[in-house]
């Protein structure tokens, strides 16, 4: 008997996920575990939670590289990162607050606004700092 999305607690609900995740299910799949459940509801409480969901592509198989247009450096370092770590770009906009097409313009080269970029670096667990330039002759 599947559990009900609504009597299930934060931590039930966490375990079944996070197993599900685990066996490489993506969010539909882990939704038609549980009664009453949307896949908008399983993606939302895995940001919340921050449980790291499969990617689509990746949990069939036909994942491939995506390529960043972008000239900056730092943008750049964002979706090699988010790639490696295998980041929702979904869960990061609904964390950062920007829409999820943002996202995809940032990497065909639109230039993010700094505040929506610093939001959606803090999403994936990282932030922006300043670091000066030490020259040649000072070292």
């Amino acid at each position: 008997m599947k559990p009900n999305w609504r009597d299930s607690t934060k931590e039930q609900r966490a375990e079944i996920i996070t197993q599900a995740v685990k066996e490489r299910l993506i969010g539909r799949d882990i939704a038609a575990l549980f009664e009453g459940a949307t896949t908008d509801q399983v993606t939302s409480f895995c940001c919340e939670n921050r449980i790291k969901m499969v990617p689509r592509t990746v949990a069939s198989g036909k994942a491939r590289r995506k390529v960043t247009l972008t000239s900056s450096t730092v943008v750049r370092q964002f979706y090699e990162i988010a790639d490696r770590d295998e980041v929702q770009y979904l869960a990061v906009a609904k964390r950062a607050g920007v829409h999820p097409v943002t996202l995809t313009n940032w990497r065909g080269g639109q230039s993010p606004r700094l505040s929506d970029f610093e939001n959606a670096a803090q999403a994936i667990g990282y932030r922006i700092t300043l670091v000066p330039i030490v020259e040649a002759a000072e070292k």
